[in-house]
């Protein structure tokens, strides 16, 4: 659901997602600043394969995943800089040949609310969308107000079947 459940599941992740900062990845006991001279982290973040220079939106795109694989140690033959640590990717549900909808709705403290849907759309044998979206809400947690959250996202994809065996897939975020 979003990145601190990811430091439950995977043990070798560090996660720091404090009120109004940015989301910080250690990985592997290293540290979430890192060591580069350039301030870069050693923990690479890709969401289908693009990497992510900074993660101040990395919450808003935990929604609407496929998976997400982690690579602990070091990755800089597959993902270049920045993985002394590992690499983290973010896969995103590509579009069915069908058309699908699916979404789920949560409320709990704090006056918590989460809203995820998605819609696969083909719109012909070689060609089909998917439209995602979602949204978060939340009151502090804290009681000089900061932690309060408003967030919402969205995400359009696709799936060209150009040739035979060439397909051209997009996502815009």
């Amino acid at each position: 659901r979003d990145v601190k459940d990811m430091g439950k599941t995977y043990t070798e992740l560090e996660i720091n997602n404090n009120k109004g900062q940015a989301t910080r990845i250690g990985m592997l006991g290293l540290p979430q600043g890192g060591f580069a001279p350039t301030g870069d982290t050693l923990a690479a973040v890709h969401i289908d394969g693009t990497y992510l220079t900074n993660f101040w939106a990395l919450n808003g795109l935990m929604f609407d995943l496929d998976r997400v694989e982690v690579l602990a140690g070091p990755q800089g033959t597959l993902y270049g800089r920045n993985t002394a640590a590992g690499a983290v990717n973010l896969i995103t549900r590509r579009p069915g040949k069908d058309f699908k909808a699916d979404g789920n709705i949560e409320f709990g403290s704090f006056n918590t609310q989460r809203i995820n849907a998605g819609v696969d759309v083909p719109l012909s044998d070689s060609f089909q969308v998917r439209v995602a979206g979602t949204k978060f809400k939340r009151d502090s947690l804290f009681t000089d107000g900061g932690g309060a959250l408003d967030q919402w996202a969205g995400r359009i994809s696709g799936n060209w079947a150009i040739a035979e065996n060439d397909t051209l897939q997009f996502t815009y975020d």
